[in-house]
């Protein structure tokens, strides 16, 4: 469990650096007559930055390993799955804007889904589901207290999006 100023820092960072995603997972059960491969969308959380500092105590935070990429240009690190989710639910009140938006879609739906379901379309500024958009930002002034709502696409659920988003942390 994160102490709050560790979520603090992480929320920050991973809010600016980092990327919330589901992924085409796959895994195998062997039985004694039979091997089964089944597909899923799994959540992935991940950070990759040029100084190994910050990497190496966001994935202590974690609670994970960090690396460098395969061709040495920056260093990764990745949480996957439930730990991921733990991780997206501890940071949440410290989220903003577009991450904050994908977070409360993640909480949503959880941090694995069957492949037969739509994959979530996250928040970002670039990207199929663009926040701007959406309605979500002012159109006048970032200043000035705006009442618009979007509605994204999440599974099991209808999320309403607030532009309030961009201006107060929200509770999980």
């Amino acid at each position: 469990m994160l102490k709050p100023m560790e979520a603090a820092w992480l929320g920050a960072l991973l809010g600016g650096e980092g990327y919330f995603r589901y992924y085409k997972a796959k895994s195998a059960v062997t039985t004694s007559s039979k091997k089964y491969v089944y597909h899923y969308w799994r959540l992935r959380v991940e950070l990759e930055m040029s100084e190994e500092g910050w990497v190496k105590e966001a994935a202590r935070l974690c609670g994970v390993r960090y690396r460098r990429d395969s061709k040495g240009k920056y260093w990764l690190m990745e949480v996957e799955g439930s730990r991921a989710a733990s991780v997206v639910k501890a940071i949440r009140p410290y989220l903003y804007g577009c991450k904050a938006a994908a977070a409360d879609i993640i909480l949503a739906t959880g941090p694995n889904l069957p492949v037969k379901e739509k994959r979530p379309l996250l928040p970002s500024l670039k990207g199929k589901v663009k926040m701007d958009r959406v309605g979500l930002e002012p159109t006048t002034s970032r200043m000035q207290s705006a009442h618009s709502t979007a509605e994204l696409p999440a599974h099991r659920a209808r999320i309403k999006i607030q532009s309030s988003y961009l201006f107060q942390p929200q509770s999980p």
